[in-house]
């Protein structure tokens, strides 16, 4: 399934043109390889001990949540509509497999209500029975312009802090999802995964604004505080589209640690769709997004 998804090609192809260039600190690359036939892969990287490494349980605490947004600004800032990166022919767009994302999200619904139907928020059940027959419309969108080079993958657990001197530094790994899409689907995706529900509906508007900020210091004029806003409720949906196929794929009974990422996941994915009410720009509905 990940070599069908090019996930390999995608991570390979990172660390081989992309990953000495990016503004990122990332692991230094010594060796990798693909077979494009079977999809057999090898990845040497460097160790990054003794940076500290994040957890999705542990999550990340606000004040260190600031730099992950403004290095992450400043990444997009880098590629934003980049033709260099337009020609990456490695890096898909957003929406490459839409239509094949679209089935995968019907076949996995009823396996999501299944198993985590009874702990979801009110409304976020209905509003996944609209996006049946929508997904390829929501990839689409959040494939449009304006967008950059995007991690994809954004979650605490591809997050490392460095220490040193008093300086901290982020590094980041995992780099098997990354696309051609919209800026604040990373910010979305990091925002809810990382910090507690209580912390995302507290700081927010904040980090909103800072990554906003972080944009147009570094170039980006054209973009309104508002136009955020929109794209990442907008990003909403496809989180659900993502939050539906990971329940139906991964199987949280395993232990302990795996339904306490379970019922993590319901509580700050949940809650975020269920606090910004998504199902407003729907595509498709009545003052959705074209």
């Amino acid at each position: 399934m990940l070599h069908g998804y090019r996930l390999y090609e995608r991570e390979l192809g990172f660390y081989r043109e992309m990953a000495s260039r990016v503004s990122f600190r990332v692991p230094a690359f010594y060796y990798g390889d693909l077979d494009l036939d079977t999809g057999r892969f090898i990845l040497l990287l460097e160790d990054l001990a003794p940076a500290r490494p994040y957890d999705i349980l542990g999550g990340v605490p606000p004040e260190e949540a600031r730099l992950v947004v403004q290095d992450m600004a400043r990444h997009h800032a880098m590629w934003w509509e980049s033709p260099e990166v337009e020609s990456l022919d490695w890096l898909p767009w957003f929406d490459s497999q839409a239509l094949e994302d679209e089935e995968k999200y019907a076949a996995a619904r009823p396996v999501f209500l299944e198993r985590v139907g009874d702990l979801l928020q009110p409304g976020v059940a209905d509003l996944g029975g609209e996006l049946l027959g929508r997904i390829a419309a929501i990839r689409r969108q959040i494939a449009s312009p304006p967008w950059t080079f995007l991690h994809g993958d954004f979650h605490p657990n591809n997050l490392f802090l460095m220490e040193s001197d008093g300086q901290r530094e982020l590094r980041v790994v995992d780099w098997q999802v990354c696309s051609r899409g919209r800026g604040p689907r990373d910010l979305m995706y990091f925002l809810t995964s990382a910090l507690t529900s209580e912390n995302c509906e507290a700081h927010e508007e904040e980090f909103l604004a800072l990554y906003h900020g972080e944009l147009v210091g570094h170039g980006i004029r054209d973009l309104r505080l508002e136009d955020i806003r929109r794209q990442y409720r907008f990003s909403l949906l496809d989180l659900l589209h993502f939050f539906t196929v990971v329940v139906a794929i991964l199987d949280f009974e395993v232990n302990d640690e795996a339904r306490a990422v379970r019922d993590l996941l319901v509580a700050r994915w949940g809650g975020a769709i269920h606090r910004h009410a998504p199902g407003d720009v729907l595509p498709g509905r009545s003052g959705g997004e074209a």
